[in-house]
């Protein structure tokens, strides 16, 4: 069985780093701009979530289950994006 080569430290996880020599240079721009649209993609999940909190939590949508499904959807949801922007911020400051 063939190995991937090079044992190269920024192959971790799969994520390219941006200091990373191997990384060309049109990359990198395209790199930084995704990196900057998770703070809109985190803030308008935190309101959207929010508002299904506040929404599915009245009394007469608990009645429904569909609606306790739904609440725990967006409980679930709102802890995998900030689990994921931790997980990206650290890896960006480079502290794991």
């Amino acid at each position: 069985m063939a190995q991937h080569g090079g044992g190269n430290s920024s192959d971790v996880g799969g994520t390219v780093r941006l200091d990373d020599p191997s990384v060309d240079a049109w990359l990198r721009p395209v790199l930084y701009a995704i990196r900057l649209s998770f703070l809109p993609i985190i803030v308008a999940g935190t309101v959207t979530n929010c508002l299904n909190f506040i929404v599915l939590s009245r009394s007469e949508m608990r009645s429904v289950s569909t609606s306790v499904y739904l609440f725990a959807l967006a409980v679930a949801d709102l802890g995998v994006m900030y689990f994921e922007l931790f997980r990206i911020w650290f890896e960006w400051a480079q502290v794991a």
